[in-house]
């Protein structure tokens, strides 16, 4: 089981996030936007972080920026459906990888189990 902190401004994204990750067992925290989700992470720590690009306050690139210069090994996957020539800016900015809403349910969980697997590559979870 991981502990994933989970950004979007959308209420709605946020529970389709939250639905699809909770299937998997995994321990997650929710934040409502960049600045709240920096302020958790400064204080907690976690296996990953999927975040929205486009947020108020502290956008997903600037949450990508502020959360790698903390935690170089941070495992972040970034998404969003607003703003789609900010896909290949978040992996520029170190996010491993870059989804677009709509999520595909599998192509989404299919990556989180990836990126978990690269940060902890010992795991007896099943692929």
């Amino acid at each position: 089981m991981a502990r994933i902190l989970v950004v979007d401004d959308d209420a709605l994204d946020l529970m389709v996030l939250q639905s699809m990750l909770g299937k998997g067992g995994h321990d997650l925290v929710l934040a409502p936007d960049g600045a709240a989700a920096l302020a958790v992470y400064q204080t907690s720590k976690f296996d990953l972080v999927v975040a929205d690009l486009v947020m108020p306050s502290l956008n997903g690139l600037e949450l990508i920026r502020e959360i790698l210069a903390m935690d170089p090994n941070a495992s972040i996957i970034a998404i969003s459906g607003m703003s789609p020539e900010y896909i290949p800016l978040a992996e520029d900015y170190g996010a491993i990888r870059a989804l677009t809403k709509p999520l595909d349910a599998e192509l989404f969980l299919r990556t989180v189990q990836e990126v978990l697997g690269r940060r902890d590559p010992d795991s007896s979870e099943p692929a």
